[in-house]
């Protein structure tokens, strides 16, 4: 049975990325979410108690010359994690 979930994240507070690849960023992290929550959906219970008012991904070590990309896909794993956890 497929569910539809909805993720709304009304702000996305990043440090130590150019502003200018911020869009890059955003439309991977919305992929690799979609592809996080596809392959691995939440449970009933768990889709029951998430609403979530904030949820901190920490910290995310990525190599210097990382393409912005890889930034959002680590965002979104980590956040998948973190909502997939509860």
């Amino acid at each position: 049975m497929s569910q539809d979930i909805e993720i709304n994240i009304e702000e996305l507070v990043l440090h130590g990325f150019a502003p200018a690849d911020r869009r890059l960023i955003g439309e991977a992290l919305e992929l690799a979410l979609k592809h996080a929550f596809t392959a691995n959906p939440m449970t009933s219970q768990s889709l029951q108690s998430a609403n979530v008012p904030f949820t901190d991904a920490g910290n995310i070590h990525l190599n210097p010359n990382s393409p912005p990309r890889q930034g959002g896909t680590a965002i979104a794993n980590t956040l998948h994690a973190n909502l997939t956890a509860k």
